[in-house]
């Protein structure tokens, strides 16, 4: 195998980003992403996906850990990336945080696809947000 061709991850703390939209993933966002850190895979110079990590407290002081703007280039879906760059995200909060909870969105138009994906993967499903567009939370202990 080329060099070039190894998959290899990388860390983005930059406050403003160029985001891939889950929804779309052509649809290029540019956000403030101050203190949060970007995951990307990448093989060559192909990005595959991506998925961001923010650290939050509850009410009651517990430290938890959002992932968010998830996605995978469609043309490599199917392939296990997502899965690959789930278990990096959930590593790097496990190495760099206190945080004992993951909790993500399941966006609406998707989530007969996410919330089983999710849930293969040790995530169970909460309730609605009413204020994020009434999407699954899911949540995972580490």
């Amino acid at each position: 195998m080329n060099t070039s061709q190894k998959l290899r991850y990388t860390l983005s703390t930059k406050p403003r980003q160029r985001v891939h939209g889950c929804l779309n993933w052509y649809n290029i966002l540019n956000i403030d992403l101050t203190d949060c850190w970007g995951i990307r895979l990448r093989k060559g110079k192909k990005l595959l996906g991506q998925i961001f990590v923010e650290f939050a407290e509850t009410p009651k002081k517990q430290l938890t850990a959002w992932l968010f703007c998830f996605a995978i280039n469609p043309l490599y879906r199917e392939n296990g990336y997502g899965t690959m760059l789930l278990k990096k995200a959930e590593e790097f909060i496990a190495k760099n945080s206190d945080a004992e909870i993951v909790l993500l969105h399941a966006q609406k138009e998707s989530e007969d696809t996410l919330i089983p994906f999710y849930e293969k993967r040790g995530y169970q499903k909460a309730q609605r947000d009413p204020q994020c567009n009434d999407e699954y939370v899911l949540w995972k202990e580490l």
